[in-house]
């Protein structure tokens, strides 16, 4: 009998997947993708309630994603977590198949709102939260949001609405980079300012899902109307060794990745050097 993977194993599991989506079009965001790797480990493995066998079940938690970048890691998870076939992942951005770069609620099983960016992800789960408070339902909306949200003024309309009305049942996942939560807001800054508009803020790692779950879950024991804001410290391309702008991985845009470098990117992924065993190419 062999044990369940590890939060760590899981979150390899998606980064090795998400590499070889965009590997196979060239599509994606793979900096990004990387990065949510972990979060999204933790939301869909101890934060979210939810059931794959049942992925409309009015008895389940909602994500929405607010970055369009990062659709193939919530694909890679999604598919890991149950909700379609893995293959699906080998068809993704080709024509005809559920899994485009813009995630369709209707067309994917464990979508629960289509894509909002540019800020927009709060005011989508401020509404979807006030209908769920309507109907007398205790399940939560996460906003999985990166740092660009912060710069958008629709983003800070939902902070302020969501605090104004006592919208505990949100919770706002950012991944921020160690140089702060955007160009212009430092995480201490952007606390500060979650706080005054009636907000509970943790600030954390965005990569050790032990640590996410402790933190969170002291938090939430002390049940507030606040919305809670989870300010997570990540790095770009989380397991791969990416070199800026000059990375070759970051010019694929339409075409599919060399074999060598999928090759090195997932033996980097695993710990291993080059030349070391392994089957980098099974899918």
């Amino acid at each position: 009998m062999t044990s369940a993977p590890s939060a760590a194993e899981t979150a390899r599991e998606i980064r090795k997947d998400v590499v070889r989506m965009i590997s196979l079009t060239g599509r994606g965001g793979l900096g990004i993708s990387l990065a949510l790797a972990d979060l999204l480990t933790w939301l869909y493995w101890s934060y979210l309630r939810v059931d794959p066998r049942n992925p409309r079940g009015e008895d389940r938690d909602r994500l929405v994603l607010g970055t369009g970048a990062g659709a193939p890691a919530l694909y890679a998870t999604l598919a890991r977590r149950g909700y379609f076939s893995r293959e699906e992942l080998w068809n993704f951005s080709r024509l005809g198949a559920i899994l485009q770069g813009v995630p369709a609620r209707l067309s994917i099983p464990g979508v629960d709102a289509p894509l909002a960016e540019r800020g927009r992800a709060l005011g989508v789960g401020c509404g979807m939260a006030l209908g769920l408070r309507r109907k007398g339902s205790p399940r939560r909306v996460v906003c999985l949001l990166d740092g660009a949200a912060w710069q958008e003024g629709l983003f800070w309309e939902g902070v302020r609405r969501c605090g104004a009305w006592g919208l505990g049942g949100v919770t706002a996942v950012v991944a921020s980079s160690s140089e702060g939560i955007s160009s212009a807001w430092s995480p201490s800054e952007a606390e500060s300012a979650l706080i005054q508009r009636g907000w509970r803020v943790l600030r954390t790692t965005g990569h050790c899902v032990d640590v996410l779950s402790r933190e969170v879950e002291d938090m939430e024991r002390k049940r507030t109307s606040e919305p809670l804001a989870v300010l997570a410290e990540t790095t770009l391309g989380r397991g791969v060794r990416l070199e800026g702008e000059r990375d070759e991985r970051f010019h694929h845009e339409g075409r599919p990745w060399d074999r060598g470098v999928l090759g090195e990117t997932l033996r980097e992924i695993d710990g291993k050097k080059e030349g070391d065993s392994g089957a980098p190419f099974v899918f």
